[in-house]
C-alpha cells in the first residue's frame, strides 16, 4: 500500500508483528471493533495460516476475539498498517524482511528501548511511526492474556507526516486499549527508557511485575528514591 496524498485508505488491513502479549492483547481488542487484524510470526516460515480464540483478561471483564495468525513468509505485500509487537532486537533481520513487501506502508513500532528504528531508517523505510507504551501485560496461557491499560499510548513520527500518524491513531485506537498523537514522541521515549531502568531494577527485589506501580503506593515511593 502506497500513502497517498499524506492520506491512508479507509479500513485498511492491520498487520500486528509478533504472537507476543500485547499483539494478542491489540488484535483482540481491534477485531471486536470491526478491524480486519491478522497476526504474523516472522520466526516461522511457510506456516498455514489458522484460527484461534484469544482470550483477554482487563481485570473488568474478560474480553475474546477469533484472530488469524499466519506466517510473514506467506505474503508477498503488506497492504495496510504493520504494528511491530516483535522484540526489537530481532529488527534488523525483519526490516530486511519487509524492505520488499512493505517498505511504503506505515510501520509502527509497539516496542520498548532506544534507537529500535535505526534498522529501517538505514533501508530507506519512508513512514515510520513510533509507540510509547502506556499499559502492562502478562501471559496466561498459549491461549489467554492479562492486559491493563494505564493511559493513552504516546504515538509520533519519526519519518512520515501528521496526516498520516492521525489516521493510524484513528484506525488503531479502541476504548480498550487506547493511543493518542505526540507532537515530541522521542521525549517520551527517553523518559520510558529511564523508567524502565528503575523498573527494572526494583522488581526483581520485591518480586512484583511492573504494573505494580501504578496500583501500589509504596512501591511507587521506593522507585521515587
Amino acid at each position: 500500500m502506497k500513502v497517498i496524498n499524506n492520506q491512508l485508505p479507509n479500513n485498511q488491513h492491520i498487520y500486528l508483528i509478533g504472537n507476543g502479549v500485547i499483539g494478542k492483547a491489540l488484535a483482540v481488542s481491534l477485531i471486536l471493533q470491526g478491524k480486519n487484524v491478522t497476526i504474523l510470526r516472522c520466526s516461522v516460515d511457510g506456516m498455514q495460516a489458522y484460527k484461534k480464540i484469544i482470550e483477554v483478561e482487563t481485570g473488568e471483564e474478560i474480553l475474546k476475539a477469533e484472530v488469524t495468525i499466519s506466517a510473514l513468509s506467506n505474503y508477498a505485500q503488506l497492504d495496510g498498517i504493520v504494528l511491530l509487537t516483535n522484540k526489537s532486537f530481532g529488527n534488523e533481520q525483519l526490516a530486511d524482511k519487509l524492505k520488499d513487501i512493505a517498505k511504503n506502508s506505515p510501520i509502527v513500532f509497539l516496542q520498548n528501548g532506544l534507537h529500535v528504528e535505526d534498522s529501517f531508517i538505514d533501508r530507506g523505510f519512508a513512514n515510520l511511526y513510533r509507540c510509547v507504551l502506556f499499559a502492562t501485560s502478562q501471559s496466561v496461557s498459549e491461549t489467554k492474556v492479562r492486559f491493563r491499560l494505564v493511559a493513552a499510548s504516546p504515538v509520533g513520527i519519526i519519518s512520515g507526516s501528521t496526516e498520516v500518524l492521525q489516521n493510524i491513531v484513528d484506525e488503531i485506537s479502541t476504548a480498550g486499549f487506547t493511543f493518542r498523537t505526540e507532537e515530541n514522541i522521542q521525549v517520551i521515549i527517553w523518559k520510558k527508557a529511564i523508567t524502565n531502568c528503575v523498573f527494572n531494577s526494583i522488581c526483581p527485589l520485591l518480586e512484583i511485575d511492573n504494573g505494580v506501580f501504578y496500583r501500589n503506593t509504596a512501591a511507587l515511593e521506593l522507585q521515587k528514591k
